[in-house]
């Protein structure tokens, strides 16, 4: 029996990175969603389910802090983990991030296989939590 391939979703107003991240990740077989604001990423995460969302923190609309809030706290994706991926690299900015809910923080620069490293951690926690629960 084949199984599904983990879906992300990629929420970042900056086009050529989440176009360097879908070719970087689609190299692993993962199917990939986008958004470029943070209304889109909250919508998209509602209607597709994601397995993880990469979430920037400086979008055009809202922030990424007040969007993994609202994921977090909504019924539909309080479950998905949300890896912030952001510019903002000071402590503050980082338990800024954990407070909001967040599961992991990469700071940009960032080495891509270092994100990928926390997907699976992330995916792997995830398998592990359903399997106790089944």
């Amino acid at each position: 029996m084949a199984t599904e391939p983990k879906t992300l979703l990629i929420v970042d107003d900056d086009r050529s990175l989440v176009d360097a991240l879908t070719l970087y990740l689609d190299g692993f077989g993962y199917l990939i969603h986008k958004a470029y604001n943070g209304s889109a990423g909250e919508r998209k995460a509602r209607h597709k389910q994601p397995d993880v969302i990469i979430l920037d923190i400086m979008l055009p609309d809202k922030d990424g802090y007040e969007v993994c809030q609202r994921l977090k706290r909504h019924r539909r994706t309080k479950h998905i983990p949300i890896v912030m991926l952001s510019a903002k690299s000071s402590v503050p900015d980082i338990d800024k991030g954990f407070r909001a809910l967040a599961d992991a923080y990469v700071t940009k620069p960032f080495d891509p296989a270092r994100l990928h490293a926390k997907i699976k951690k992330l995916l792997n926690a995830e398998d592990e939590e359903e399997k106790k629960e089944s």
